[in-house]
């Protein structure tokens, strides 16, 4: 079997270092989108977390202003309420 021409496996050498070339500055890109979705991901949890807490603690706070009031139910409600009692 005769050997290609030398022309011809140096182009294909080319093509094969160009592609691992290739394949390595993707391979870098696909790291660094990596990394950058890791950390939007964990800033994202972060952001909820801190979102929860001081809903959590602005709910305590009213918890504490209203004291031992109890909640106010709709005067709607009361008014049908009272009509029905008054009906029966």
């Amino acid at each position: 079997m005769q050997k290609p021409p030398i022309t011809l496996y140096l182009f294909y050498r080319n093509q094969e270092l160009a592609h691992k070339s290739q394949i390595e500055k993707l391979q870098t890109q696909v790291e660094e989108l990596y990394e950058r979705y890791r950390y939007e991901a964990d800033a994202r949890k972060l952001l909820i977390s801190d979102y929860n807490d001081l809903k959590f603690r602005q709910e305590e706070q009213k918890g504490e202003e209203s004291g031992g009031q109890e909640e106010r139910e709709d005067p709607v409600l009361l008014k049908l309420k009272l009509a029905y009692v008054l009906c029966h």
